[in-house]
């Protein structure tokens, strides 16, 4: 009996002592998502959006989560380094800047999962 009382004991704090990767990356990156913004990207269904700021910062908002890191732009192709390697496991660190057909994609592992987004005004 006691030997379970102290593994639930030791999983309960473990439990206490994780922080959410989100959290972390919010935390480490909150005065930088106050930097201007030079593109936009949001997609159709909202579900979906991105911050390309000054200093070559990102911020990707996807189900409530966030996530940034740095970025560069080659012509029109974006690339993306997430900060602690946190990211959505379908997602590269691969990307398009189309500003002909106004949108940014995020190139995902199975193409048919890419993150279109339309560059817009940010709200």
């Amino acid at each position: 009996m006691f030997r379970f009382f102290f593994i639930i004991l030791l999983l309960f704090f473990n439990s206490c002592a994780t922080t959410s990767g989100g959290k972390e990356v919010k935390q480490d990156t909150e005065e930088k998502r106050k930097l201007p913004v030079i593109y936009y990207g949001k997609s159709a269904s909202g579900d979906y959006y991105i911050y390309l700021r000054t200093r070559d910062f990102f911020d990707y908002h996807e189900k409530g989560e966030l996530y940034a890191g740095t970025y560069t732009i080659e012509g029109n192709n974006l690339s993306l380094a997430f900060q602690n390697n946190i990211h959505p496991d379908e997602l590269t660190n691969k990307g398009i800047v189309d500003k002909t057909k106004g949108e940014i994609i995020i190139i995902a592992k199975n193409t048919s999962a890419n993150r279109r987004m339309m560059i817009t005004t940010p709200e």
